[in-house]
């Protein structure tokens, strides 16, 4: 009897996470492919990204950076987009069914958590060299990946749109991806990776749901 008003509550609490995207002006909207009553918002109150060896790592939260780092169970998300290329007009074949950014969301529930990954395509106005970009992502696909036993799916298959500007930062950039992948780390017992990567080979593959159902 316990189990079961406890998996209610914890569905609850995502659905009461899943309704904050209704009626809002979210620059970024997780959907249900087909199911327009489930959008989740993401307002991030944090954007940066950095560069490194294997390309521009992009970040966003809608959790305070304090708040992700403690110890204390939030609710939220965390978006990385692995920058892959740049499309430039009329020297690149743009086709929005392509794919230029990875993806990976992290979504946090009162100590559930979800683990998304994927792909899509972005416009892009700016580069990483130049310290700043406007990215405008016009399609992509999301799955589940990995989440926690109590952790309810509404998601998948899931699209991600939405436009939202970001600066160079690599001290912020890198300590909300330490924050994340610690969060995800801590809740599914083992090292689980929030890092979108650059690539999408084995890395966007690296589902751990099954140990977790």
């Amino acid at each position: 009897m316990n189990s079961v008003r406890t998996s209610g509550l914890k569905q609850v609490m995502l659905i009461a996470l899943l309704a904050t995207g209704c009626g809002t002006a979210a620059p970024i909207e997780v959907m249900r492919r087909g199911g327009a009553d489930e959008v989740l918002a993401l307002s991030p109150v944090s954007t940066s990204f950095s560069i490194e060896a294997a390309g521009a790592h992009i970040v966003l939260t809608d959790i305070d950076p304090d708040r992700l780092e403690s110890d204390e169970a939030v609710s939220g998300q965390v978006l990385h987009v692995g920058f892959l290329w740049n499309p430039m007009p009329g020297r690149t074949a743009i086709d929005p069914t392509s794919t230029n950014i990875s993806l990976r969301l992290l979504i946090l529930s009162e100590g559930e958590a979800g683990l998304y990954g994927g792909g899509g395509f972005a416009s892009v106005d700016g580069s990483p060299e130049s310290g700043s970009m406007s990215l405008d992502i016009e399609g992509s696909d999301l799955r589940l990946i990995a989440h926690t036993k109590g952790f309810v799916d509404r998601l998948t298959p899931a699209e991600l749109l939405g436009k939202f500007s970001v600066v160079r930062n690599e001290a912020q950039a890198r300590r909300i991806r330490r924050a994340a992948t610690q969060r995800v780390t801590n809740a599914l017992g083992a090292i689980q990776w929030v890092d979108a990567g650059t690539g999408l080979g084995h890395d966007i593959e690296l589902a751990v749901s099954d140990a977790h159902d």
